[in-house]
C-alpha cells in the first residue's frame, strides 16, 4: 500500500491481493486516513479481492470522517467484482483517480450535492461510472 497526496486528497494505491490475510493491516491504515480527510483508493493493481476485502470497502463507505472514492479501471479484474456487488451504491466508483477526485469534490460542495440530488445521483454508481458523457 502506497500513499501519496493528490488534488486535495490522499491517494492510496493498493497492489496485489486484498484478502483476509492482509486486510486488517490495510484497514487500520485506511481508517486513520479517512478520519483525517478525503481518500481515493486506487485499486487498479489489485489482482484479487475476497469477501473480507469487499467487507472492508463497504465499511469504509459507512465510516465517519472524510469522503472516500474508489478508482479502478474497467479492465481490472477487481472492477467486475466491484460492479457485481454494487459497491458504487455505497460510494463513488470511477475509472481513474482524476474522476474519483472530481466526484469527491462534487459530493463535498453544497451545489454539487443539490445537482446530484436533482439528477438522482446518491454519490455512487451501480457499476463503474462511464463519465459525464456516458
Amino acid at each position: 500500500m502506497k500513499t501519496e497526496p493528490g488534488d486535495g486528497v490522499q491517494v492510496v494505491r493498493i497492489e496485489g491481493e486484498l484478502d483476509k490475510l492482509g486486510i486488517d493491516e490495510v484497514r487500520a491504515s485506511l481508517d486513520r486516513l479517512v478520519e483525517a480527510g478525503d481518500v481515493i483508493l486506487d485499486l487498479d493493481r489489485v489482482t484479487f479481492i475476497d469477501s473480507a476485502g469487499l467487507h472492508a470497502l463497504f465499511a469504509l463507505g459507512r465510516s465517519p470522517g472524510g469522503g472516500i472514492a474508489v478508482a479502478v479501471a474497467e479492465t481490472s479484474p477487481t472492477a467486475k467484482v466491484i460492479a457485481l456487488v454494487r459497491l458504487g451504491d455505497m460510494l463513488p466508483v470511477r475509472r481513474s483517480v482524476e474522476e474519483a477526485a472530481a466526484a469527491l469534490r462534487r459530493s463535498s460542495s453544497p451545489a454539487g450535492n443539490a445537482t446530484d440530488a436533482v439528477n438522482g445521483d446518491r454519490g455512487g454508481r451501480a457499476g463503474l461510472d462511464r463519465g459525464a458523457a456516458g
